[in-house]
């Protein structure tokens, strides 16, 4: 008598499990996934770490080394020489992580946040630190001298502007807020404490 046919199937083995409540086996149930949310400055932090790659920053120590053991920063004291890779590392860094850019696409507010922030908090000795932005801005130059930064002397000199925003950044010491105080009228007491209305004492002078 012959077979009736009938169709094959191919069968995946299923993993199985014991149920621990009767003892049978039966198959294992897939867990559920549940997404958590993701904060934004979180999220941020994420797209930069993922930006800049170990071999990102391996590029920047070998342009900073270089800039190091070039002509370029001879006109530096020795004091400044000393410091200068922790101190450019972590101003190129600090610019790529800004937005997370490479190396080579840095801009004038990329820079800026990383010399008025990270830069400027870094325990540098005071000869050092007043050298900083004329460091770093010659780092941009010599840069653009190798063809690996375009514009980097005009991002140079903005930086090396920045000189006195960063003497104050790097102080600590927080600018007092100037209110415009009244304006005097010509009918009131001197200031001066004369006793006299102003329009008869110091308006003139």
């Amino acid at each position: 008598m012959a077979r009736s046919s009938s169709p094959e199937y191919s069968v995946s083995p299923v993993r199985e499990s014991t149920d621990s409540r009767c003892g049978l086996r039966c198959p294992r149930k897939k867990q559920s996934i549940r997404a958590e949310a993701i904060k934004p400055d979180r999220f941020a932090m994420l797209e930069s770490w993922i930006a800049m790659q170990p071999y990102d920053v391996q590029r920047i120590e070998n342009w900073v080394g270089d800039f190091c053991s070039s002509d370029a920063i001879r006109p530096f004291p020795p004091a400044v020489r000393e410091h200068s890779p922790a101190v450019l590392v972590r101003f190129l860094v600090a610019a790529c992580e800004e937005r997370g850019i490479e190396p080579g696409d840095v801009e004038e507010s990329d820079l800026k946040a990383a010399l008025l922030g990270p830069v400027a908090k870094l325990n540098l000795p005071s000869p050092v630190k007043s050298k900083v932005p004329a460091l770093c801005g010659a780092l941009l130059g010599h840069l653009e001298s190798e063809g690996r930064l375009s514009g980097g002397r005009m991002l140079g000199a903005y930086v090396r502007a920045l000189n006195e925003a960063f003497e104050e950044a790097a102080s600590g010491k927080i600018k007092p807020i100037v209110r415009p105080g009244s304006r005097l009228n010509r009918n009131d007491p001197c200031p001066c404490g004369s006793g006299k209305k102003y329009k008869k004492c110091c308006m003139n002078e």
